[in-house]
């Protein structure tokens, strides 16, 4: 495979071309009139123009085989949606001796039709709705209505094609003639078949999906399972991965029933099987899609695998053992990843950073190569054998550190000693005098109170920041402030002019009176 033709467009052709551009493949972009612009943007070696105008410019068989015929490609990439699922395409790409990257026409047919995908779940044993197996037509319909219980209401959905489309929920009582002409209208105007089959609704379901891969020697590898139960109008919102709330035995017992369902029907390339989840733990097999979908993104955030190459890779004839996949990737079951997640803000990070507790050594470590020096995880060294002459009047010697310590370890070897906290008055030659820090008295302190004065290497003399408990105080006021003041009634005039009055004494205060003065104001008494 030297050669690919996307037949795609907008960002699932340039994710197409990026990887192949790493596995040193030359490709081809096409586009129809109206896409010539965005198509600049694909990053693909060539370009080629499509007749058509619209979607039926990317969904028109003879056209993309014959374009790929044209450029001199060996193969065929058609991404999601538009031809990727139809077998019409598998089988021209053949004919024209193309490779198809993705599975043969055989399972497209068999995983494209969503009565013959149900009959195959439930040979192979996989619990199902209740429903048909064939498309129903008006009387078929009245029928299975009779059959369910009283007050459920049923599903009515194309047999082909996905993403939501021509599928319609029918609460008892609606008029199941109606609901069917339009379901057939929009599966016709968006798949080009109206045959429309019909199931049990299934209320207040969870929607979890697995994916699976498989190679030309059957061997087929689960990587991962996502949920998207929350959707709008059956089109996903949210896509999550792992599905949370999920037990290890039922999350086994979907990938096993994925992994069989995959299996019988040989699949080759990527593939996604479907369930819903009951409020009881119950699994029902839903639909198969033998494709690359769109949530593709955040199976390769979990598992780190890239699907796209891996498409690329079983397609040029690669088997999952050789590419290191035939056991699940490890970190599918650690990691997990939300489609609508946002990212943590630097300021967030660097406070669940200050949160973790430092490890306490014997002494401090060099850094590693490369790294920045972390001061303020360095912890104090242990109490000398023999204490200062000059505080050894102190009830309990208090040494000095000689490392930059950080505020959990001041806390922990100055704050919680009875004994007061001496000023520096060793001498140099003194074992006791500190190498790093200094203890220096507060500018404008009467009482002399001596603090710790932290200077990282490097930081332009700058201290280091208060402690976070201080901050998260500081923090705490502001909000309880601007909260009272968001919540509290309006002031009146009065009342306001007296606020002013009062705040304006208090910044100016009241006149500095000297000893002096004080002395004679008393003896005059």
């Amino acid at each position: 495979m030297q050669r690919l033709l996307i037949a795609n467009r907008s960002e699932i052709a340039r994710r197409i071309a990026r990887s192949a551009r790493e596995r040193g493949l030359e490709t081809v972009g096409v586009f129809a009139p109206e896409d010539a612009a965005l198509a600049r943007e694909y990053g693909t070696s060539q370009l080629a123009a499509l007749p058509g105008a619209g979607p039926s410019a990317y969904l028109d068989v003879d056209a993309l085989v014959r374009v790929a015929s044209e450029q001199g490609c060996d193969a065929l990439h058609p991404g999601y949606g538009f031809a990727s699922e139809r077998p019409a395409l598998a089988r021209a790409c053949e004919a024209a001796g193309l490779r198809f990257v993705g599975p043969s026409a055989d399972t497209l047919e068999r995983f494209g039709d969503k009565a013959s995908a149900r009959t195959l779940a439930q040979r192979l044993g996989v619990p199902v709705l209740d429903g048909s197996s064939q498309p129903v037509d008006l009387d078929a319909l009245r029928e299975f209505r009779a059959r369910l219980p009283e007050g459920t209401s049923l599903v009515l959905k194309a047999v082909a094609g996905g993403g939501g489309r021509g599928m319609r929920i029918v609460a008892p009582g609606e008029d199941l003639a109606a609901a069917l002409a339009r379901c057939r209208s929009e599966a016709h105007r968006a798949f080009g078949v109206e045959a429309v089959i019909a199931e049990r609704h299934l209320a207040e379901a969870r929607h979890v999906e697995v994916q699976v891969a498989g190679d030309r020697a059957g061997t087929i590898v689960v990587l991962g399972d996502r949920e998207c139960s929350l959707q709008r109008r059956h089109q996903k919102l949210i896509e999550r991965a792992p599905a949370t709330g999920v037990s290890d035995t039922l999350r086994a017992t979907l990938h096993d029933a994925a992994r069989a369902i995959a299996r019988e029907a040989g699949l080759e390339g990527l593939g996604t099987i479907e369930f819903l989840l009951d409020a009881q733990g119950g699994a029902f097999f839903l639909e198969a899609n033998p494709r690359l979908q769109v949530e593709h993104t955040i199976t390769e955030e979990v598992t780190g695998v890239d699907l796209v190459g891996l498409q690329l890779d079983l397609a040029a004839g690669r088997s999952l053992d050789e590419l290191g996949l035939a056991v699940r990737p490890a970190r599918a079951a650690t990691r997990s990843s939300s489609a609508c997640s946002p990212r943590r803000s630097p300021r967030t990070a660097r406070r669940s950073r200050r949160r973790r507790p430092s490890s306490r050594s014997s002494g401090p470590e060099a850094p590693a190569s490369g790294s920045r020096p972390r001061s303020a995880r360095v912890s104090p060294p242990p109490r000398p054998s023999t204490p200062c002459s000059r505080s050894s009047s102190s009830p309990v010697p208090i040494p000095i550190p000689t490392a930059v310590c950080d505020a959990r370890a001041r806390r922990s070897t100055s704050l919680r000693s009875s004994a007061p906290r001496p000023t520096r008055t060793c001498s140099p030659s003194c074992s006791n005098a500190p190498s790093g820090p200094t203890m220096r008295s507060r500018p404008g302190s009467s009482t002399g109170r001596a603090r710790r004065s932290s200077r990282r290497p490097g930081s332009g003399g700058r201290g280091v920041r208060k402690t976070p408990r201080a901050g998260r105080a500081r923090r705490g006021r502001r909000r309880r402030r601007a909260r009272t003041k968001r919540h509290s009634p309006p002031a009146s005039p009065r009342f306001a002019r007296r606020c002013r009055a009062r705040s304006s004494r208090s910044r100016s205060g009241p006149a500095p009176r000297s000893r002096s003065a004080s002395r004679s104001a008393w003896s005059s008494r």
